[in-house]
């Protein structure tokens, strides 16, 4: 991946605020950090979605439908 790219990318994992030290890293080393941000954020969303579904099993079955999309938009 070419330097450009590789920062874009990074960049926009992070919601456009790139680093100091991306200026210091090649683009395989961007690669994989973007990378591993990536995972980061799915094993997250993973977590966050299993501990609400645990939190609504003491909300009402009717219910949980509807608190579900307000805890987790």
């Amino acid at each position: 991946m070419e330097p450009g790219a590789a920062k874009s990318a990074l960049s926009s994992e992070l919601r456009g605020r790139l680093p100091a030290i991306a200026e210091h890293l090649g683009p395989d080393e961007i690669s994989d950090l973007t990378a591993a941000i990536r995972e980061a954020k799915a094993a997250q969303a993973k977590e966050l979605s299993d501990a609400a579904d645990t939190a609504l099993q003491h909300v009402p079955r009717l219910l949980r439908g509807a608190a579900k999309r307000v805890l987790l938009g």
